[in-house]
Parts: structure tokens; C-alpha cells; sequence
């Protein structure tokens, strides 16, 4: 039951869905059927909590956590905490705070799918035996990798578009305008890099430059294949959700073509042990 007082708020903001699509307008009346809606949906309402910017928000509650076990456990523990750390370092540029706190109160799915990646990538990067700093480095440019998608998404909804090659040509443009917000914030060239380059592939046939293997960064190359496995295996709207052993499957198919092998491997390893 939602008290009446609320039923009677009106929509402080555009509220959008997964896809940025508008689906209400500042002004249009919450009603008990329209926040039932929106909770299934997940999307946030201004009203709400936001998702806080803390540690507490690196347990996102992936089926990755709850696959992994034993020893992995460790590891899941120790990626946890360097996702943390990423948390605090972002939430010590004054810049970023406010952008990811603008996706965490507008698009909070955006915010978790990046808490995810964050997760999933840093336990690559472990898996990988990178060394200290470059394990944060992903773990920071993994948290930052969607930065570019608040501005894209704002305009892309700001029009009328109804032609879907439209709205996917206009996010295509989101890693360079997260590089550039990354690079104006200050942040480390790879990290900058990693959200410029996480949507590129092995074969040189991803966006937004068709860079081909070893040219793109190695931190990108993680990042890339953490954000497609999780695509995969999380419930999104529209979207089959597949199991962990499905998506492996699935990015197995790109094995040396979309994705980089031994980060493959490196995957494949930590989930099968």
C-alpha cells in the first residue's frame, strides 16, 4: 500500500527507462498504479533514497557473487574492497561525485550495472595477476565507464525519436563524451581510455573507432568483456537473462575475434574453478 500523499506527488523530474526512453514527464501525477510500475522496472523516483555512493553499494547482489565459492570467495572479497576504494577516490573529485550522483538518482540501473562491471572486471584483472596500481586503475575506470551515457541519454530523450537505428546511432557517441568528461575531471589516461574504448573489439568491428587488438588498452579490454558477461546475465528489461555457465557459452563464440583470450581464459577460469 502506498499512502495517499504520495499518490497525489507529482513527477519532480523526466523519469526514463533502461533504454531512454521517456516514460514520464515532470509534472504528470504519481499514481499507486504508476509507482507499481516503476518498481518493476527499477527505475528510482527522486523522492526515494538514492543508491548511496559508498562501499555498501559494491554488494549489487549479481548471480556472480552467488556463483562463486571457496577460494573465489577470497577473491570476491578482495575485489569488493578495491571497488570501494574506487568508490571513495570518485567520491573525492568533487566533478564525478556529481555526475554519478545524477545517474544514481536518474538512472539507477546505470549505476548498478557499473558497480557490476566494476566487480566483475577488478576480479579479472586479479585473476590476471595485474599488479596493484593497475588493478585499481581498472576497478576506477570500470566505475566510470558509462559516465558519457547520462549526457547522451538526456539528449538522445530530449527528441522525438522513434527510429531505433536513430537512438543507437545517437548512444554510440557516449564513450567519447565520457572520455572527455573523465579527461576534464582529471582522471589517469587509462582510465580515460577505458571509457572511450569499452565498447571496441578484437576483430576491430566495435565502436567508436573499430580499433583492432593491441589497440586498445588492456584496462579497455577487461572492462569490455566484464560489460558484455554482465549484459548477459543480468534481468533487464526485454532482455533474456542467461545463466552463468549460458554466458560463457556466449562470449566463448568470440574467443579471438570480439574478445581478447587470455582475458577470456581468464574469465572462463575464475567462474569454472
Amino acid at each position: 500500500m502506498i499512502d495517499s500523499p504520495f499518490e497525489s506527488m507529482l513527477a519532480p523530474t523526466d523519469l526514463y527507462d533502461e533504454t531512454g526512453i521517456l516514460l514520464i514527464s515532470k509534472g504528470v501525477p504519481i499514481t499507486r498504479e504508476i509507482y507499481d510500475k516503476l518498481q518493476t522496472r527499477k527505475i528510482l523516483l527522486p523522492h526515494q533514497e538514492p543508491i548511496p555512493l559508498t562501499g555498501a553499494a559494491v554488494h549489487s547482489g549479481h548471480q556472480i557473487q552467488h556463483h562463486l565459492t571457496g577460494s573465489n570467495q577470497d577473491l570476491l572479497q578482495a575485489a569488493a574492497g578495491i571497488a570501494k576504494q574506487a568508490i571513495t577516490a570518485m567520491q573525492d573529485n568533487t566533478e564525478l561525485k556529481a555526475v554519478m550522483t545524477d545517474i544514481a538518482l536518474n538512472q539507477a540501473w546505470v549505476f548498478d550495472h557499473s558497480v557490476n562491471i566494476a566487480l566483475l572486471a577488478t576480479l579479472i584483472a586479479l585473476q590476471l595477476h595485474l599488479p596493484e596500481e593497475e588493478v585499481f586503475a581498472v576497478a576506477l575506470g570500470a566505475l566510470l565507464h558509462d559516465t558519457g551515457r547520462t549526457v547522451t541519454e538526456n539528449t538522445t530523450t530530449s527528441f522525438t525519436l522513434t527510429n531505433d537505428d536513430l537512438v543507437r546511432s545517437s548512444l554510440k557517441h557516449h564513450p567519447v563524451i565520457g572520455s572527455s568528461l573523465l579527461q576534464k575531471a582529471g582522471l589517469p589516461e587509462s582510465v580515460c581510455l577505458v571509457a572511450l574504448q569499452h565498447h571496441e573489439r578484437f576483430s576491430g568491428k566495435g565502436y567508436p573507432r573499430g580499433l583492432r587488438q593491441d589497440e586498445t588498452h588492456p584496462h579497455a579490454q577487461i572492462v569490455m568483456m566484464a560489460d558484455v558477461f554482465e549484459a548477459l546475465t543480468t534481468r533487464r528489461l526485454k532482455q533474456k537473462t542467461f545463466t552463468i555457465a549460458e554466458g560463457l557459452a556466449i562470449v566463448h563464440r568470440g574467443r579471438g575475434s570480439d574478445f581478447h583470450p587470455d582475458i577470456l581464459d581468464a574469465l572462463t577460469t575464475l567462474l569454472q574453478r
